[in-house]
């Protein structure tokens, strides 16, 4: 009697079903990758999400991009109301320099993202909530005498970063019961990072 498993190793094997083709604009395998990306379930609306962030106070608990934009809709609305009828929807600081294409540069090398460039003007962001306008001037000593102060959840990270970019960080270090750090521009800009949360020693 022949052996079963030769029966089944002859067995012919089914034919396999064609690889989807990749939708337009993803390669083959970037749908493991993300697939492979963690997944969430928000505390607010319960749908899964691979883009979420911690409560500040309760970190076990995440909210999607969703909800964050939601709730920060309802806080600016709340804000109109008490605001003595004008609503200030940001800030957009403005750094005098010396040449704009070497602060567009070296502003790049922070992490940060040119919106639009102009001979002697420039606008770079960060994220949604940062934008900071360079203006080239050429008034001796008006360059290099702006300040920049942000908020950041953690300024270790922020000077990490900067630190592998090449350029030099100062701290960060507890001033005043808040962990801070600062980083001067070549025009002689500070921009002074501190963490969200007061030091653990305050």
């Amino acid at each position: 009697m022949p052996d079963q498993r030769e029966r089944t190793s002859r067995s012919p094997r089914a034919p396999r079903a064609p690889r989807p083709a990749p939708a337009p604009g993803q390669t083959e395998g970037s749908d493991r990758s993300a697939a492979s990306q963690p997944t969430d379930a928000c505390a607010c609306c319960g749908r899964p999400s691979r883009d979420t962030v911690p409560l500040f106070s309760h970190r076990e608990l995440r909210v999607c991009f969703r909800c964050v934009d939601w709730l920060v809709l309802q806080r600016d609305r709340r804000l109109e109301g008490r605001g003595g009828g004008w609503t200030v929807l940001g800030a957009e600081p403005v750094l005098l320099v010396r040449d704009v294409g070497r602060s567009v540069s070296h502003y790049e090398r922070l992490g940060f993202t040119v919106e639009r460039q102009a001979p002697t003007a420039a606008v770079v962001t960060h994220d949604r909530s940062l934008r900071l306008h360079l203006s080239e001037t050429e008034w001796p000593g008006r360059a290099g005498h702006g300040a920049v102060h942000l908020v950041v959840p953690d300024a270790d990270e922020v000077a990490r970063a900067w630190r592998a970019a090449g350029v030099e960080v100062v701290g960060p270090e507890d001033v005043d019961g808040f962990f801070e750090g600062a980083h001067t521009d070549p025009d002689g800009n500070v921009i002074h990072v501190r963490a969200v949360a007061p030091s653990p020693s305050a």
